[in-house]
This record gives structure tokens, C-alpha cells and sequence, in this order.
């Protein structure tokens, strides 16, 4: 029973990480495949990562910049 429930969330991982991708606008699914590691987290459909990407991605922190410091700057 475990096994099949493993299963399904894995798969219903997948159907929501599609429907992230698909209510993207194009500007920002322009630098969600500019990311280094987008091949390799796309083809696992990484939801984490594309969560986690989106939301730095939408206040203005890229790759080349220091998180943690754009962090505070947007916080204050």
C-alpha cells in the first residue's frame, strides 16, 4: 500500500510541477530555462526547485547575485 501511494504522489508531483511550468508567462519561463541546472531538474520535474526558482525569480534575485543580501533588501 505504501508503494502505491509513493507512486501517486510521485506522479501527482509531476502534474503540478506541468501546471507551474504552464501558468509561467513567457518572460519568466525565459529565465526558468536560463537557470545552469534547468535540463537536469527539468527532466525530473523537480518541483522544489521550480517553487524555490520562481519565487527568487519574481523578486529579483538571479544566479549571479548573493540571495541572502537581496533577501534583505527586498525585505525592508
Amino acid at each position: 500500500m505504501f508503494l502505491k501511494d509513493e507512486k501517486t504522489y510521485e506522479r501527482n508531483l509531476k502534474k503540478v510541477y506541468t501546471i507551474f511550468i504552464g501558468q509561467c508567462t513567457p518572460a519568466l519561463l525565459s529565465g526558468i530555462k536560463l537557470a545552469t541546472d534547468f535540463t537536469e531538474k527539468n527532466k525530473k520535474k523537480d518541483l522544489i526547485w521550480l517553487m524555490d526558482l520562481i519565487r527568487n525569480l519574481s523578486i529579483g534575485i538571479d544566479e549571479t547575485e548573493n540571495e541572502l543580501l537581496t533577501n534583505l533588501q527586498v525585505n525592508k
